[in-house]
C-alpha cells in the first residue's frame, strides 16, 4: 500500500506544476506563506494553542491555488477549479498528460502559427527527466513571482511659494515602479486541445516613501476631505468637535458599541464623514452587523449591512463576544469574533481539545476560496475611507498602498452584495443560529429543493441497495444539522443555513451531476458521479477509518474496519499507525451513519465504535482523496465492474497494490464497450456486436469486423478480434523479449498536441517505444516521394509523422524521432517543439503545412547521426539541412560546419544563449533577439521560398544554390567570413584581407559600393571607391588602385612601416590617417574652403579624380588598361634645385637647369606590368642602376623603376631617386642616386611637367 501511496503521491506533485488560480477578482499576488485557509486540518489550526491566525484567513499566499492540498470548496467557481499555472518557464509546452515537462534552453523567433505566448517557432529544449520537470515546475510554481522591469520611475520636488491673489491647492502621487506578472494557464477544451493561455496582472510598486507633490490651481469639484499626506501618517482635515474620524488605516480597530450607565458609546465603533448637515456613518452595530447609514447610526436608517447579526441576551451579545472590524494584511477587510463556538462532546480518545474561546473570521470581503493578497501594501499598508459623494450617495473605499481602489460599496449596493458571513467551516456549531444569505453565498443558503426533496433519519444501516441522491438530506434528531450532497459534488454538513463541514469536492476536475452516495457493508460510504451503466459509477469520494492521502482534484473517503493502513495526512506523511485505533469486531458486525444533535457525522459499528468521524479532533476522521476517477466496486455488494469507456488495454495484470481500490486492468473489449481518449470523449475505439470502429469526432472507419464479435483482446504475442467462429490476427507482436522474458503491452489513445490529431497506438510497456499504430507507425530508411517496403514493412515513405522514426545513414541504430511530447527530436540537440509532420509531396518539402523547399524533383531527406542532422538532398546537391542549431562565432567559407545558413536552424554563438542569426522560411534573416536583418525576398525581387544561404570557398553567396546574394568581383582570397559588426546591425562578408565584400546595410555611414564620395563619408580600412571594372581601396595599410579586369593593382599612396586605415575627404584636401592617427596629405591644399568636393569615378579613363563640386578637377588618378603604354615626353622636375633630369649618353643622371631639349625629356612606359624610364635622346636606352648611382644604360631588370604620383617618388624597391648635393663632394652637385625614402626630403620629390613653360627658370 505505501507504493500506492507513492504513486499517488507522485502524480499530485506532477499536477502541483500545474497548481495557480486566475482569480476572478484580479487580485495581485505577493508574499511568502503557503497560503489558503485550512483551518481545519490537525497541523495548522493548532486549536489548542488558541491560534486565531489559521482561522483569521489573514496570510497572504503565493499565489497557487489550495484545490490540490485542501480541495475545491462549494464557494469555488467552476473556473477557479480548474488546473491552472503560474510558471517561469513560460515557453514551455504545456500538455495536459505532462504539465510544464521541459524547460527551453534556446529559442528560434520566426513567425509561425503554432506558438505559445510568443513569435518564436523553434524552441530547442535541454532534454531532462519527467522528475526533473516536475521539480523545476513545482518550485517555479510555488515561488514568489519577481519581475525586473521598470517602466517608468519619477520624482518632483515641491517648491512652496504661495501668493495672496491666488487659489491653489496640492494633488499628492506615489512615486512608483510598475511591473506586470505573467500568469501561464495551462488549459485542455474540445476545440484547442492542450495549449496555454496566457493573462497578465500589473502590480504598481511604491518606491519607498517618495511622493510626487503637484500644486495645482482650484477647481469647481467638491473639495476632497483630506489634505496633503507626509511621510509618516494621513493627515485629515476634520470638522471642528467631531470626534469620530472619517478613514481607518492598516493596524486599526473597530469595535461593538459598548453599553454603560451614561449609554451607547459609538466613538469606537464607526467613521463618518464630516458633513454635519447630511453625516454618513460605516461602523459596527449594536446588533453585531456592519453597516452603512446615513444621519443617525441604527438598524432603521441602513443603506447597507451585512448578515453577521448576534442575539442579545444576558449571555450572549456583540460587545460580548469582542466583535471587531479590521482591514487585514492581505487587504481584506474582515470580523471576528471570539467564544461563539459550542462545546462539543469531548472524548478521551480524541487528538486534541479546541480552545472554543479562540478569536475566529465571522465575515470576510472576499469568500473562503480567495484567501490572496489584494493590491499592493506596501510599507504604508491600506486605507478604508468613507466618502460622501452627494447628498444621496456615499462610497466606502479600501486603497491599497498606492492609493488604488481595491474594494468598494455605497449607499445603492443594497443586498446584491453583503460580503460573506461565518464563511469557514469551522466544524464546530456555534451559540446562535445565523441567518440565511442569498443565493450566491452558498455557504450560509439552503436551497429549496433540499427542503422539498426526501429527507433521512438521523440513523442508517448501510446496506447494498441504498443509495442517496443530490439534495436528498440526512437530518439530525434536533433538525438543526442537515447532510447532503450538492450538485456540485460537495457532501455537507448545514447547520441551519450555515456549513458547519464539507469534503471539499465542489466542481472537481471530469466530473458531473447528478452525484450518489452510496454504502457498502462493511463500511464504505462512497461518492459516485453519473451514471455510465445501472452498476458502474465513477467515485469521487469515498470515507475510510485509517487512511489519508495528499490530495489534488478528486476525494475517495471509504471506511473499512478489517484492514490496517499507513497514515498519510493531508499535508504531510506521518508514520504514526500505532496510534491508530482499531476497533474490535463480532461475528455479526455492521455499520450505520448516524448525524447526531451536535453536527457531528461518523460511521459507527454494532459495538458503537467511530469507524469514521466528521469532527476534525477524533482519531479517524480523515479520508484519502484520488488524483483521477477511480474505479470502485463494492465486491462486498458482489458488484463486478466493466467500465463502458476503458482508458487503456494493457496485456499484462494491473501491479499488486494490496487492498487499495484503483482503477481495474483489462485486456480486453467485449461488445458495447469503448476505448477511449479521455472521459465522455468524442474519440474512441468501439466494439459492437459485429464491427470493430476507430471514431474521431463522428468519422467513422472499420477496423475490423464478423458475423458476431466476442472480444477484443491484447496479449504478449499481437492484438486478436475473436468472434464467434474465427479469431483475426489484427497486428502480431514479440512476445519474448532480448531478455526471454514476456514482453508487456498497452493500447491507448494519443492525442497529437500540435495539430489535435488522434492516433491509436501500441507501446512496449519496457521501453515506452510506440511499436505498433492504425495508421501504421512506421520506421524509415529516408523520407522520399514513393512508399516500399521490405519485409512487410514501410522503410521508405513520404510522410513522417506522430512516433515514427527515421534511422541514420551509419547504420548504428541512432534515429530522428516525431515525439508527440517534445515534436522533432535531434538526440542530444533538443527538439523542434511544433514540428508534428514531416513530407515529401509534388517535388516540395513540407513541415507542418509549411512548405520549406518547393520546385526540386528528386529529394531524399536522410538522418546521419554524423553530424547529427537532417539532410535533404536530389541526385546531385544537397539541398537543406536540419542541424536543430549550430555553435558558429561566425559563419567561415573555411569551415564545413560553420559555412551555411539553413531555414528553422538557428545560429548560436559557442555557449550563447540568444541565437544571432536565423533564416525563416518567408526569407527573412534575423539577428539577435528576432530582430529584421534582411528580407532576402527584396533584396534580390523574388518569390521563391528561401530555404539556404550558402558561403562559397571563392567568396561568393548563394541563395538556394542557385541565386546570387553576391558573386567575387576580384580575385578569390584565402577565406571569407559572414559576421555581424555595429552592435549587430550588419552583416557583412569579409576576407581574410580585411576587405568589406558585401554588407545587408551601410557598413558604417555610407552604401559599400558608393562610386561617389562626399565630406564626412566613411573611407576606412577594408571599405572602397567601387568603380565596377576597377576600384580604389585601403588594404595592408596602403591606398591601391585595382583592376578588376586584369587582377591587378597599383599603390597609389603608401608610406614604408606605417600603415594608412583611412581616407577623409575635407574641404580643402584629401588626408589619409595611419593607425597612430598620424595624417598625411594625399593632395595640394585648395587655397580656399570648398565643402561641395568629392571623390569620384572616371568612368571614361578608369581613374578616381578628386572634383571641386563645379566640374573642375582637383587632382586624379589613373591607369591605362592596355598592358603596354607610354606616356608623352615629360620633364622630370625637382622644385628644390628648380633643374631637370639629365641624360647623357654612358654618363651618370645629373639635374641641370630645364631645356626644352631630348636630353631633357623622358617617356614613362609600362611593358608587361614593369614601368621604366626611357630617354627621348636614345628611346633604347633607359634611368638603371649601376652601384647606387642612377646612370643611362640598358633597359633591363636594373632600370625597373616606379613613379608615385601621390608622394612624388621615383621608386627602386623601397628606395628613392635623390639629389646627392654633398658638399664635401663637389662632383656630387649635379649627382642623383638611391636613397631611403623620405617624403620630408625635397631632393627626393620628382614631378612631370609637360610643358616647358610650366617651370619658372
Amino acid at each position: 500500500m505505501q507504493e500506492y501511496f507513492t504513486e499517488r503521491q507522485e502524480r499530485s506533485d506532477l499536477v502541483m506544476t500545474l497548481a495557480g488560480t486566475r482569480s476572478v477578482s484580479n487580485t495581485d499576488v505577493e508574499g511568502s506563506s503557503d497560503g489558503g485557509s485550512k483551518i481545519n486540518s490537525k497541523e495548522t489550526s493548532r486549536y489548542d494553542l488558541k491560534s486565531s491566525s489559521e482561522m483569521y484567513q489573514d496570510q497572504v499566499t503565493n499565489g497557487y491555488s489550495d484545490s490540490y492540498t485542501i480541495g475545491h470548496t462549494e464557494t469555488s467557481s467552476k473556473e477557479n477549479s480548474q488546473t491552472d499555472t503560474i510558471s517561469n518557464t513560460l515557453s514551455n509546452t504545456w500538455t495536459k498528460e505532462h504539465g510544464w515537462s521541459q524547460e527551453e534552453s534556446k529559442s528560434n523567433t520566426v513567425s509561425n502559427g503554432r506558438t505559445f505566448g510568443k513569435s518564436a517557432s523553434n524552441t530547442n529544449t535541454k532534454e531532462v527527466s519527467v522528475e526533473d520537470s516536475k521539480t523545476i515546475s513545482k518550485d517555479n510554481t510555488i515561488s514568489k513571482v519577481n519581475s525586473k522591469s521598470i517602466t517608468y520611475s519619477v520624482n518632483q520636488q515641491l517648491t512652496n511659494n504661495p501668493s495672496n491673489d491666488g487659489c491653489y491647492e496640492y494633488e499628492v502621487t506615489p512615486r512608483l515602479k510598475s511591473e506586470a506578472i505573467v500568469w501561464a494557464c495551462g488549459v485542455n477544451d474540445n476545440y484547442d486541445g492542450d495549449h496555454v493561455e496566457f493573462y497578465t496582472t500589473e502590480i504598481s510598486h511604491n518606491d519607498g516613501d517618495n511622493f510626487i507633490i503637484n500644486k495645482t490651481g482650484c477647481s469647481s469639484r467638491e473639495k476632497s476631505e483630506f489634505g496633503i499626506f507626509d511621510n509618516n501618517l494621513y493627515n485629515l482635515i476634520m470638522a471642528s468637535g467631531n470626534e469620530v474620524g472619517n478613514f481607518m488605516i492598516t493596524g486599526d480597530e473597530l469595535i461593538a458599541p459598548t453599553f454603560d450607565i451614561s449609554g451607547t458609546d459609538y466613538s469606537k465603533s464607526m467613521i463618518s464623514t464630516n458633513n454635519p448637515k447630511n453625516r454618513w456613518y460605516f461602523g459596527i452595530l449594536p446588533s453585531g452587523r456592519l453597516a452603512l447609514c446615513k444621519n443617525t447610526f441604527d438598524e432603521k436608517h441602513m443603506f447597507w449591512y451585512t448578515e453577521t447579526a448576534i442575539p442579545n441576551t444576558d449571555d450572549l451579545n456583540a460587545s460580548k463576544i469582542d466583535l471587531k472590524f479590521k482591514i487585514s494584511e492581505n487587504g481584506h477587510l474582515v470580523m471576528t469574533a471570539k467564544n461563539i463556538l459550542k462545546e462539543y462532546d469531548i472524548k478521551d480518545d480524541d487528538l486534541y481539545k479546541v480552545d472554543i474561546s479562540q478569536e475566529i473570521v465571522i465575515w470576510n470581503s472576499l469568500p473562503k476560496d480567495l484567501p490572496f493578497t489584494v493590491g499592493y501594501r506596501g510599507t504604508r499598508g491600506y486605507t478604508l475611507m468613507i466618502v460622501e459623494k452627494s447628498k444621496f450617495d456615499c462610497k466606502i473605499i479600501l486603497y491599497d498602498g498606492l492609493f488604488s481602489q481595491i474594494w468598494k460599496i455605497s449607499s445603492n449596493t443594497g443586498t446584491s452584495y453583503q460580503g460573506y458571513s461565518f464563511l469557514l467551516e469551522y466544524n464546530l456549531p456555534l451559540k446562535f443560529k445565523t441567518k440565511r444569505s442569498n443565493k450566491f453565498d452558498k455557504h450560509n443558503y439552503i436551497s429549496n429543493s433540499v427542503s422539498n426533496n426526501k429527507k433521512y433519519p438521523s440513523e442508517l444501516d448501510f446496506k447494498c441497495d441504498f443509495k442517496i441522491n443530490e439534495e436528498e438530506a440526512i437530518v439530525s434528531d434536533n433538525g438543526v444539522y442537515k447532510a447532503y450532497l450538492q450538485p456540485s459534488g460537495n457532501l455537507v454538513i448545514k447547520e441551519y443555513e450555515r456549513t458547519l463541514w464539507s469534503t471539499n469536492t465542489a466542481n472537481v476536475g471530469p466530473f458531473s451531476s447528478p452525484y450518489t452516495l452510496s454504502f457498502s457493508p462493511i463500511g464504505e460510504m462512497i461518492i459516485r458521479d453519473k451514471q455510465i451503466t445501472t452498476t458502474s459509477k465513477y467515485i469521487t469520494t469515498s470515507t475510510k477509518s485509517t487512511t489519508s492521502i495528499s490530495s489534488t482534484t478528486t476525494t475517495l473517503i471509504k471506511t473499512n474496519t478489517i484492514t490496517k493502513t499507513t497514515e498519510t495526512n493531508l499535508s504531510k506523511p506521518t508514520s504514526n499507525i500505532e496510534n491508530l485505533v482499531i476497533p474490535k469486531t463480532d461475528d455479526h458486525q455492521y455499520y450505520k451513519l448516524k448525524l447526531t444533535d451536535n453536527g457531528e457525522l461518523k460511521i459507527i459499528d454494532n459495538n458503537n465504535n467511530i469507524i469514521w468521524s466528521s469532527l476534525f479532533v477524533r482519531q479517524n476522521n480523515f479520508h484519502m482523496r484520488y488524483v483521477e476517477p477511480l474505479v470502485y466496486s463494492i465486491s462486498s455488494c458482489n458488484e463486478k465492474l466493466r467500465l463502458p469507456y476503458i482508458y487503456n488495454i494493457h496485456s499484462y495484470e494491473q501491479p499488486n497494490h494490496e487492498n487499495i481500490k484503483v482503477d481495474p486492468y483489462f485486456n480486453n473489449l467485449i461488445p458495447g464497450e469503448r476505448l477511449v481518449y479521455e472521459y465522455d470523449a468524442n474519440v474512441f475505439l468501439a466494439l459492437n456486436d459485429t464491427h470493430l470502429t476507430w471514431n474521431t469526432y463522428g468519422d467513422e472507419s472499420v477496423v475490423a469486423e464478423c458475423s458476431k464479435t466476442k472480444e477484443l483482446k491484447l496479449l504478449s504475442s499481437g492484438l486478436y478480434l475473436y468472434c464467434e467462429n474465427n479469431k483475426i490476427t489484427l497486428t502480431s507482436l514479440d512476445d519474448v523479449g532480448d531478455n526471454n522474458e514476456e514482453n508487456i503491452y498497452t493500447i491507448t489513445i494519443k492525442k497529437n498536441v500540435r495539430n489535435f490529431d488522434f492516433k491509436l497506438i501500441i507501446m512496449d510497456m519496457k521501453t515506452h517505444d510506440v511499436i505498433r499504430g492504425y495508421n501504421p507507425v512506421k520506421f524509415l530508411n529516408s523520407l522520399e516521394e514513393r512508399e516500399h517496403k521490405y519485409m512487410g514493412k514501410i522503410d521508405i515513405s513520404n510522410t513522417l509523422t506522430m512516433y515514427d522514426k527515421l534511422y541514420s545513414k551509419e547504420g548504428d541504430g541512432k534515429y530522428v524521432y516525431l515525439s508527440n511530447d517534445f515534436g522533432l527530436r535531434l538526440f542530444g540537440k533538443g527538439a523542434f517543439v511544433e514540428i508534428y509532420e514531416l513530407k515529401i509531396k509534388n517535388n516540395r518539402f513540407i513541415m507542418n503545412n509549411n512548405i520549406i523547399v518547393n520546385n526540386i524533383p528528386n529529394m531524399k531527406l536522410e538522418y546521419y547521426s554524423k553530424p547529427n542532422a537532417l539532410v535533404l538532398s536530389n541526385n546531385t546537391d544537397i539541398i537543406w539541412k536540419y542541424p536543430g542549431y549550430l555553435d558558429c562565432n561566425v559563419l567561415s567559407s573555411s569551415n564545413d560546419e560553420c559555412r551555411d545558413i539553413y531555414s528553422l536552424s538557428p545560429i548560436y554563438e559557442k555557449d550563447g544563449k540568444i541565437p544571432w542569426l536565423q533564416l525563416s522560411t518567408q526569407g527573412m534573416l534575423y539577428r539577435r533577439y528576432g530582430m529584421p536583418l534582411l528580407d532576402i525576398n527584396s533584396y534580390l525581387n523574388t518569390n521563391e521560398i528561401i530555404y539556404s544561404i550558402n558561403l562559397t570557398k571563392d567568396g561568393d553567396i548563394l541563395v538556394n544554390n542557385n541565386l546570387s546574394l553576391h558573386r567575387e568581383y576580384y580575385k578569390p582570397e584565402n577565406s571569407y567570413s559572414l559576421e555581424l559588426i555595429n552592435n549587430d546591425l550588419t552583416l557583412v562578408l569579409k576576407s581574410s584581407r580585411g576587405e568589406y565584400k558585401w554588407c545587408n546595410n551601410y557598413i558604417f555611414n555610407r552604401p559599400l559600393y558608393s562610386s561617389t564620395i562626399h565630406i564626412g563619408d566613411s573611407f576606412q580600412e577594408g571599405e572602397m571607391l567601387y568603380c565596377n571594372s576597377y576600384s580604389l581601396i585601403i588594404l595592408d595599410g596602403k591606398l591601391l588602385y585595382r583592376n578588376h579586369i586584369n587582377i591587378t593593382e597599383e599603390v597609389v599612396f603608401e608610406i614604408p612601416n606605417i600603415r594608412i586605415t583611412s581616407l577623409s575627404i575635407t574641404d580643402r584636401n584629401i588626408v589619409l590617417l595611419s593607425d597612430k592617427k598620424v595624417q598625411y596629405v594625399l593632395t595640394e591644399n585648395l587655397a580656399k574652403s570648398n565643402t561641395n568636393s568629392f571623390l569620384s569615378c572616371g568612368f571614361p579613363d578608369n581613374s578616381v579624380y578628386w572634383d571641386d563640386g563645379n566640374g573642375k578637377v582637383l587632382w586624379k588618378y589613373s591607369i591605362n588598361n592596355s598592358s603596354n603604354s607610354k606616356s608623352d615626353a615629360i620633364w622630370l622636375y625637382n622644385r628644390y634645385y628648380n633643374k631637370c633630369l639629365y641624360a647623357e649618353l654612358n654618363e651618370m643622371i645629373t639635374y641641370e637647369d630645364c631645356k626644352n631639349k631630348d636630353k631633357y625629356k623622358w617617356y614613362y612606359e609600362n611593358i608587361d606590368g614593369d614601368t621604366y624610364f626611357k630617354s627621348a635622346y636614345k628611346e633604347n636606352l633607359c634611368m638603371r642602376v649601376n652601384k647606387n648611382r642612377i646612370v643611362l644604360g640598358n633597359c633591363d631588370n636594373n632600370a625597373v623603376m616606379k613613379y608615385i604620383k601621390t608622394s612624388k617618388f621615383i621608386k627602386r624597391n623601397d628606395k628613392c631617386v635623390s639629389g646627392i648635393d654633398d658638399n664635401d663632394d663637389l662632383d656630387s652637385q649635379f649627382y642623383v642616386k638611391l636613397n631611403n625614402c623620405d617624403r620630408h626630403n625635397k631632393k627626393q620629390l620628382w614631378e612631370f611637367i609637360s610643358d616647358i613653360n610650366d617651370i619658372s627658370n
